[in-house]
């Protein structure tokens, strides 16, 4: 069962009749189509569940369910600024303060695909008539790691010195 935690004591009488137990591994839920805070990062919910690519009160868009975690996944609300190496997107995504929060990363190889799925409720990337490749965490080899282009999904192992664009997730 989910823990409601609000200010308002009332508040937290009439949600706790309403709130069910999120599906295994989710937590993720929303009340009246408005995000509410709740214990744990979750979401509280009454109807249904939340939407892909909704907007979060901080921002941060709501992108699926970690398949390597269970965990909801957030990514910033647009792409990072410029295209990087593999290194860089590491150092540029664990510098990075977006959205009030600063535990941001790159996202691994299976959550990279779970974005790109959806990446219609997404929206923001730089998806253009040229390939637009994206860098997950997931090395290969000590001088390569999965990317993955955005404009038809296919996952290739690039050379962590070639530029590629960086979305930023935390879970």
């Amino acid at each position: 069962m989910s823990e409601v935690i609000n200010a308002n004591p009332l508040v937290q009488e009439e949600l706790r009749d309403f709130i069910k137990a999120p599906r295994a591994g989710t937590g993720i839920y929303i009340l009246d189509d408005n995000p509410l805070p709740v214990g744990g990062g979750n979401i509280a919910a009454t109807q249904k569940e939340l939407a892909v690519g909704t907007v979060m009160t901080d921002g941060s868009i709501f992108a699926g369910i970690s398949p390597d975690t269970g965990r909801e996944m957030y990514l910033t609300a647009q792409d990072a600024p410029l295209t990087y190496t593999f290194n860089d997107a590491a150092d540029f995504a664990k510098s990075l303060t977006a959205h009030n929060q600063n535990d941001w990363r790159v996202p691994t190889k299976n959550e990279l695909k779970v974005i790109f799925d959806n990446r219609a409720a997404i929206s923001g990337f730089m998806v253009s008539d040229k390939p637009a490749w994206y860098w997950s965490s997931t090395q290969e080899t000590s001088f390569s790691a999965w990317a993955q282009r955005f404009t038809d999904g296919h996952q290739v192992q690039r050379g962590e010195n070639m530029a590629s664009l960086l979305r930023c997730v935390r879970s």
